[in-house]
């Protein structure tokens, strides 16, 4: 697991190779590979979040206080949103305001794909448990089935030597 620190701390870094080439005049395709990394890092940071929200959902809780773990949340929610918006600005001061648009509408098409890839594999995931835990209950029929039966017989031998 990714500790949101972590992950706001690579961002930061990517953003600020990105701020380097702009300020070196390269152009936004230049870009694309820190670019690149910078959304990558922003992803990193809201699984560290998911991360931390599934493991209180499953009464795991991180060490340090509240507040702090929330400071945490805030600060990167409101870094990456700048940074974002920052990103978008060098692309429409580059003149590649459909580049980004096209970009963006290309991430949402890629995150519900990947949602619903999630949903599935969990989906198979549950019934393949399910499956298994049949399994497990049919099997214990089945043994205590026999213990019964063979009881029963030993009942019958021991009744019938009397």
């Amino acid at each position: 697991m990714i500790e949101i620190g972590l992950a706001l701390a690579a961002a930061s870094k990517a953003f600020n190779l990105i701020q380097q080439g702009v300020e070196a005049g390269q152009d936004a395709a230049d870009l694309i590979g820190k670019i690149g990394s910078f959304y990558d890092a922003k992803e990193k940071v809201q699984e560290a979040k998911e991360e931390v929200d599934r493991q209180k959902a499953k009464g795991i809780y991180a060490s340090g206080s509240v507040e702090n773990y929330a400071l945490k949340v805030v600060e990167a929610e409101m870094k990456i949103k700048k940074y974002e918006e920052q990103v978008k600005k060098i692309f429409v001061d580059k003149g590649k305001t459909p580049q980004y648009k096209r970009m963006m509408r290309i991430r949402e098409e890629e995150r519900y794909r990947r949602n619903q890839q999630q949903i599935k594999e969990n989906r198979l995931k549950r019934e393949k448990l399910k499956r298994q835990q049949d399994f497990k209950n049919l099997m214990f029929a089945i043994l205590a089935a026999i213990f019964c039966v063979g009881g029963l017989g030993w009942i019958i031998a021991f009744i019938s030597s009397l």
